[in-house]
């Protein structure tokens, strides 16, 4: 017999009892990288679908620097300009006052506020729309009483709103729109009509503001805004005014805003909800949702519908008929769908963390006591 010459020792020996269970973990984890990899080289949207249509206009901006001068704390960061569409707006000179600016004010005020890391610029989109519904267009044989709208739009200097600065943002806004309202008439119900647009955080920023200035603002309309609040860390919205009309724009395609977040957590007299992606048949994601030509057709005409409207009864009436009609099925197909679907999970997987983290905090709080009172007992 032969012996061997070094004794075999089980360098290891607690590992083998859990030899399965290992072989159990890296067999899931070379399949879940083998999915993910696969689910990765498969696009979202193929070249046939019907995109976004693009869209062109002429855009310039006028600083309202009589604001920035007299109204706000923040104006050495953030910034309120006028949005005048070239060939049919009529543009502000240097030397123009302030009495000269208000001259140029022949309509609706609309405050645009973008979402984190925006920017002001955002608004040219639907603005140049609505100045060409307005100036070349036949809006007012639908709607008689159309006027034209005056764009405000706020420059928060690409600030990240969702994690910092939003309650700034939201002092500021809170100004502005006191400011805006000084430069109308009051309407004949005794109220201004400002009409709010905030695209992503920028409908948060929104919802307090006008909560802030009772009576001054009379709809918001929201394009991909998580209302459900998902950030714990951000500032609440539950105390928002019912008597103001709440528009949500939404899409089923958008990755950063997924549907999950969209509905508010508690309910409004005047709310109305649409997912654009599925009523256009077309797959928006979270930027496309300023610019797409499409939506913002609809949203053009929303606008030059409420523009002359009095009452929020009659306004949220003809959201309706704009957004109305049916929903189509969901413009992303086959394994596409379940990629989809996984990626905008991420909210899921934030609120099982949050979730964890707090109950560990409280465990570790809780034996860290226990462990105080057997010493002092």
């Amino acid at each position: 017999m032969s012996k061997r010459l070094v004794q075999y020792t089980n360098l290891f020996p607690r590992l083998r009892k859990y030899k399965l269970i290992l072989y159990i973990i890296a067999s899931l984890l070379l399949l879940i990288l083998t999915v993910s990899t696969y689910l990765y080289t498969i696009p979202l949207f193929t070249d046939d679908q019907q995109r976004c249509d693009m869209v062109w206009m002429w855009p310039s901006y006028a600083r309202v620097t009589a604001f920035d001068e007299t109204h706000s704390k923040h104006s050495s960061r953030y910034g309120l300009y006028l949005y005048r569409e070239q060939g049919k707006d009529r543009e502000p000179n240097e030397n123009e006052d302030h009495e000269g600016f208000k001259t140029l004010l022949t309509g609706v005020p609309v405050l645009f506020i973008h979402g984190n890391a925006g920017s002001y610029e955002q608004v040219r989109s639907i603005a140049a729309r609505c100045a060409e519904m307005f100036y070349e267009g036949n809006i007012q044989e639908k709607y008689p009483e159309a006027r034209n709208i005056d764009f405000f739009t706020a420059d928060f200097d690409e600030q990240l709103s969702a994690f910092w600065g939003m309650l700034d943002q939201v002092e500021y806004i809170t100004d502005a729109i006191a400011f805006i309202a000084s430069l109308y008439p009051e309407s004949p119900s005794g109220t201004n009509n400002i009409i709010l647009i905030g695209h992503s955080m920028g409908g948060l920023v929104a919802k307090i503001a006008a909560a802030r200035n009772e009576g001054k603002v009379n709809t918001i309309v929201t394009l991909a805004t998580p209302h459900a609040d998902p950030f714990p860390w951000l500032l609440k919205t539950s105390e928002f005014n019912d008597e103001v009309g709440l528009v949500s724009i939404y899409s089923l395609t958008d990755l950063m805003v997924p549907p999950q977040v969209i509905q508010p957590k508690r309910k409004y007299d005047y709310y109305f909800t649409v997912d654009a992606a599925r009523l256009l048949g077309v797959p928006m994601d979270h930027q496309s949702m300023v610019w797409c030509g499409q939506l913002r057709e609809k949203v053009a005409e929303m606008l030059m519908g409420i523009s002359g409207l009095v009452t929020l009864q009659d306004r949220m009436k003809v959201v309706r008929e704009v957004f109305g009609g049916e929903e189509g099925p969901v413009p992303v197909y086959g394994v596409a769908y379940y990629k989809l679907k996984i990626m905008q999970s991420w909210v899921v997987v934030m609120g099982l963390v949050i979730f964890c983290l707090k109950w560990m905090f409280l465990v570790l709080v809780f034996i860290q006591l226990r462990k105080l009172y057997r010493r002092f007992k």
